[in-house]
């Protein structure tokens, strides 16, 4: 079974090297601060211990008596259990009522263990990769389930939770808040489409985690995915997110490695860091957002993702975010962005042509490192953005073009480090008279306007005034052009184009 590191939480088991306190019948305790009542703990006293020590079937007193004293037995301890890999069945006793963290993580041979209506606490990570565990029954009295809690119980064929529970509620072998605003975990051994309720608006961290069989979700009217809620979901193919959609957290879809297909929507705003990293299928990408930030390593190593435009709805790409996506060739980015962060597209190598929008105001470092074959960028913005040397690679200052606005060409031609290209000219696109709202974009064979409204009518025209095509904006861009130079009239402004 492979493991993996869930933003560090689920790390190497660190087990504690202090004794237990005292030990009856095999069984170890600490007292608690309270004086009359005892945690169930661990006898991992030695630097050579590297599993637990419990086996069999362990049945766990209400109270237990040492040296005089009888204690209550009230909390399985952190650790208590863990990778007691010999363990294969647990009874508890009424008086627990909390089960901490990691209390039987990797108790890869349990099979069995029945919760009592005690239990007010399970822990993070409490039944972590208990493979062997077949049912489990959260019973009315919980009311606060950690992170992670049954990730990774792949033999798990039932998950419930008790009807009267005023926390939690269950459907379908899936975990809910009672009012099911919020999916709390479902079974690593989920398969199939899934339906969310209407009434969920928040898949919850780790919700997903490893459910190789979840084939397709319909997420309904869900506004945030939490950090790592399909982490690692092989099952998934293609993904569209609902307009009601507003925010993916950290490694939302990290490791999806068979997703090829993602549609985003209007009011998608954040994107987390590492929200599709690793998903080497994904070739395809419908973009669409408000006013989007890319968080860091959003889409790195999709290393089958080729996108030559996104859409005018993305304010910032983040660090490392298309880093090693080794398919691009034409980039164009949009006017809307403003900032583009370190290593954002790094090892990106088969780009030869870049376009950058007229709002950019920031290039990290090495942003374009061993991208070694741009040969063409196209600057719109009039202030010269801040660069770093190592923007860029030296062979691109040596060999690459860099055509800007005519009214900026001597700013850039003393600006920190754009001055180093070897050649630069007046850009492709001219503003002979333009309305500023507008803008002009030129990519490959292709014209598309940004700016005005669909039905606008464009006009365009050769060099001498012959009519090339008259069409509406919307419409302009699904036709390609030979290479050449024109004249692109919208209303009453004019631009000069070069193909």
């Amino acid at each position: 079974m492979k493991r993996y590191i869930f933003a560090l939480t689920a790390s190497v088991l660190c087990l504690s090297a202090s004794a237990y306190d005292f030990s009856v019948d095999d069984i170890f305790y600490n007292i608690l601060a309270s004086g009359n009542a005892v945690e169930v703990t661990h006898d991992y006293n030695s630097e050579n211990s590297t599993t637990g020590s419990y086996k069999g079937k362990v049945t766990i007193p209400e109270t237990v008596t040492h040296e005089g004293t009888t204690y209550n037995v009230i909390t399985i301890g952190e650790n208590a259990f863990a990778e007691s890999v010999r363990l294969t069945e647990v009874v508890l006793p009424e008086s627990i009522t909390t089960i901490e963290r990691k209390a039987f993580y990797d108790c890869s041979r349990l099979k069995e263990i029945t919760l009592p209506q005690s239990v007010t606490t399970i822990g993070e990570l409490a039944f972590y990769h208990c493979v062997k565990l077949k049912s489990l029954n959260i019973p009315a009295s919980v009311c606060n389930i950690g992170s992670k809690a049954f990730i990774l119980c792949k033999g798990l064929t039932s998950l419930t939770v008790d009807n009267t529970n005023t926390a939690y509620s269950s459907d379908n072998n899936i975990i809910y808040n009672k009012e099911q605003t919020l999916l709390v975990a479902a079974m690593s051994s989920y398969s199939g489409h899934l339906n969310l309720p209407a009434t969920v608006t928040e898949i919850g961290e780790n919700a997903f985690v490893e459910c190789d069989g979840l084939s397709s979700i319909d997420m309904g009217n869900v506004i945030t995915i939490h950090d790592y809620a399909f982490f690692d979901c092989k099952g998934l193919k293609s993904i569209t997110l609902p307009e009601s959609v507003e925010k993916l957290g950290i490694g939302a879809f990290f490791n999806c490695t068979n997703l090829t297909t993602l549609k985003m929507n209007n009011n998608l705003r954040e994107m987390g860091e590492r929200a599709f990293m690793r998903c080497i299928s994904l070739n395809s990408i419908e973009f669409a957002g408000n006013n989007l930030v890319i968080g860091n390593h959003a889409f790195e190593s999709c290393k089958n993702l080729s996108i030559g435009d996104i859409s005018d709805c993305v304010s910032e790409i983040g660090d490392y975010a298309f880093a090693s996506c080794i398919k691009h060739r034409t980039l164009t980015l949009p006017a809307s962005i403003k900032r583009i962060g370190e290593k954002a597209f790094f090892a990106c190598p088969q780009i030869s042509r870049l376009t950058l929008g007229r709002e950019l105001q920031e290039i990290g470092e090495n942003a374009f490192l061993n991208c070694n074959r741009i040969r063409q960028i196209t600057v719109n913005a009039m202030t010269p953005p801040d660069i770093c040397k190592s923007t860029f690679a030296s062979a691109v200052y040596n060999n690459a073009t860099l055509a800007v606005p005519d009214e900026s060409i001597d700013d850039y031609k003393t600006a920190d480090h754009w001055k180093e290209f070897m050649e630069i000219e007046p850009s492709a696109v001219n503003c002979i008279n333009s309305d500023n709202n507008v803008q002009v974009v030129v990519s490959n064979s292709h014209i598309t306007i940004i700016g005005t409204t669909p039905d606008t009518y464009v006009s365009v025209y050769t060099t001498d005034g012959a009519l090339v095509q008259q069409t509406t904006a919307s419409d302009l861009a699904q036709y390609s052009f030979e290479r050449g130079i024109y004249i692109v009239k919208i209303e009453k402004s004019v631009y000069k184009v070069a193909l």
